[in-house]
């Protein structure tokens, strides 16, 4: 079994600035979980056999070009008090939980028992996560912070983790295809 994250990957300033409150919040509270992550956005987190990876990445393939790209908001900050979460909001919901659904729906991540897979509805870029007793100072840090930017999602990307770490393992482009209706008769 591998375990493999569907992301989103915003722009190289909106990256920017989730590293630059990563780095200010390590100031003021020191070092925390998902201090040194790639900023993303994600869609699915699951576990599936290996042997199962090519007709993944068919489907997703598939999925991903019949989606056309879309702007994402960031507007201000948010907290998670069950995972002691700290991250930016992303805008877009609707349009977001419906891409998470497509791609779900879609591609072999459908055929994956409950237990093996996270689908994520609500759109959010973190900062810091998992900050137990660190968690109040930094609600308190960002609760009157303000930062508003936008991105263009064109692409989902594919991660799989391999002995810890996480590599790309492909990029699905957004190309506004339709696929191709069955006809009766």
């Amino acid at each position: 079994m591998a375990i493999y994250h569907l992301i989103l990957l915003p722009s190289y300033p909106v990256e920017n600035a989730v590293n630059y409150y990563k780095n200010w919040l390590a100031r003021h509270i020191g070092p925390f979980s998902a201090r040194y992550s790639v900023p993303h956005v994600s869609l699915a987190i699951f576990k599936m056999h290996v042997y199962k990876e090519l007709s993944l990445l068919r489907t997703l393939e598939s999925a991903a070009a019949e989606e056309g790209p879309f702007s994402l908001y960031t507007n201000g900050f948010g907290f998670l008090d069950s995972t002691r979460k700290v991250y930016i909001q992303v805008e877009e919901k609707e349009q977001f939980a419906r891409l998470s659904d497509n791609l779900h729906e879609k591609s072999t991540i459908s055929l994956l028992p409950k237990a093996n897979k996270s689908i994520v509805h609500v759109p959010h870029l973190t900062i810091g996560r998992n900050l137990a007793h660190k968690f109040e100072p930094a609600c308190r840090l960002f609760q009157h912070s303000i930062v508003s930017q936008t991105f263009t999602a064109s692409a989902v990307t594919l991660l799989k983790k391999k002995q810890g770490k996480s590599e790309i393992l492909q990029v699905f482009p957004f190309l506004s295809k339709h696929s191709p209706q069955l006809t009766l008769f």
